[in-house]
């Protein structure tokens, strides 16, 4: 995993604040999966092989637009 994959860099990237949202979720989608492949060939591999392949980064549940998408709705 490189620094750019930390999760405080991926939200730092999508803070809304000043109103200009960055789309984060390539960014979340490259992360799980540098994680995936940081695990292969040691002890974890088998844990982490397939784990986040369910996560839907394009579902329109997640929002119709890359602001709704990036929003955290609780």
């Amino acid at each position: 995993m490189t620094p750019s994959t930390l999760f405080s860099k991926i939200a730092t990237k999508g803070n809304t604040k000043d109103g200009d949202a960055t789309f984060i979720l390539d960014d979340l989608r490259a992360a799980f999966w540098a994680m995936e492949q940081s695990t292969l060939g040691r002890e974890s591999e088998d844990a982490f092989e397939h784990l986040f392949e369910d996560l839907d980064f394009s579902s329109t549940e997640l929002g119709n637009t890359h602001e709704l998408c990036n929003a955290i709705n609780f």
